[in-house]
């Protein structure tokens, strides 16, 4: 452990050692390509408020008061334009079905569980949590007012749990008159996502090619001196990569943060794990691959990845800018998905437990490589 921390400490002050020209790389570059993108596409990135609807099918099944009145209140909401009712069950975005012993279930305080909410494939998740927090509202009415008429409820809760349904209301009607701006990412704070990602790709690069540069070659056969096993060595040189280039991550983001503070909303810890795990990725999959590729074949590579990632991720957006129906695949692709999605999640305010299983699909993936690339060497080593 002792020659582990050493080692460590080693390749990190030999990065500091290189600073200047790692921040002209990996600090400089991106943080002016990424203002002057999101400053150019100003005006394709902006919010123009609009009408959103969320279209609803009940099935009341409830032969009570309860049901008529929710149906009662969902009506008045289909006239102002909140959402839009519907029988066609193709066309709606929820279903809700009350259940035929809803009134019933009242009294027990169990008439939330007496309700099914269901989500057609592509509902917004965000617009389910606001159908349940107004029904939650407006069975709490429901039981307030049955205890005013059996005499075991006070008139001063009835009116706040009324104020709280009307506060419900009043939340979902203001959602549905202006767009959601979490929802939908300005010039900046999508441009400052993407040439995030934009980074992982830049280490990557940075890393194979300096793999296979032949004067590179004296350093990794001193690595191979020094004691320890071959995994505590190759661990070593990744955690220490794993550092220096979290440490750019964070400082990109805090001046962008500077420039303009509505970007990177959300957890700044999910930022960091995720970062960190995609990170730890590209330095595995960049020391696998560097067994394979000679100089050359490395530069094209990087070539390669480059134009992936400015086309296929909006680095670019040529689709906005052409304005073509056949350029619609660059909008949603499985790059995009995996790489910038994640990060407009944690932005969007998704963060917790839901970025859990991304974190664990990037380090299982990151452990095979990094098993692949110890049993590469061995290879290498018996021949």
């Amino acid at each position: 452990m002792r020659v582990f921390i050493q080692g460590l400490k080693a390749n990190l002050l030999l990065a500091m050692k290189q600073f200047p020209v790692l921040a002209l790389a990996f600090l400089l570059m991106p943080l002016v390509l990424s203002f002057f993108m999101a400053s150019s596409f100003q005006n394709l990135y902006a919010v123009k408020p609009e009408e959103l609807h969320i279209a609803v099918k009940l099935n009341n099944q409830d032969r009570g008061p309860v049901g008529a009145s929710l149906v009662s209140t969902f009506k008045q909401l289909d006239q102002v334009g909140v959402i839009d009712l519907t029988t066609d069950q193709e066309s709606a975005d929820f279903t809700l079905i009350f259940s035929e012993t809803l009134s019933r279930s009242l009294q027990d305080k169990q008439a939330a569980s007496q309700i099914k909410l269901i989500l057609a494939k592509n509902a917004s998740q965000w617009e389910g949590v606001l159908l349940k927090d107004l029904l939650n509202q407006l069975l709490q009415v429901q039981e307030q007012e049955q205890a005013l008429v059996e005499g075991t409820g006070s008139k001063e809760e009835a009116q706040a749990m009324i104020r709280k349904s009307r506060q419900a209301v009043q939340d979902l009607v203001f959602q549905h008159r202006s767009v959601d701006g979490r929802q939908a990412p300005t010039s900046h704070q999508y441009f400052a996502i993407v040439y995030l990602a934009f980074l992982f790709v830049m280490f990557f690069n940075n890393m194979l090619v300096s793999a296979t540069k032949p004067e590179f070659s004296a350093f990794y056969k001193r690595l191979n001196l020094l004691p320890g096993s071959l995994v505590s060595k190759q661990a070593m040189m990744i955690l220490s990569d794993l550092l220096t280039y979290t440490l750019f991550v964070q400082l990109y983001m805090l001046i962008w943060k500077g420039l303009d503070p509505t970007v990177f909303q959300g957890s700044w810890l999910a930022y960091l794990l995720v970062s960190m795990a995609f990170i730890l990725l590209f330095i595995n999959l960049a020391q696998l691959l560097s067994h394979f590729f000679v100089e050359k074949a490395a530069a094209a590579l990087n070539m390669f990845n480059s134009l992936l990632m400015l086309v296929f991720t909006g680095a670019l957006p040529l689709n906005r800018l052409a304005n073509l129906p056949s350029l619609n695949f660059l909008e949603e692709n499985w790059l995009k998905s995996s790489l910038i999605e994640p990060f407009l999640a944690i932005h969007n305010g998704q963060a917790g437990l839901a970025i859990l299983p991304i974190l664990a699909i990037l380090l299982v993936i990151s452990g095979f490589i990094f098993a692949a690339s110890i049993a590469v060497i061995r290879r290498k080593e018996a021949y």
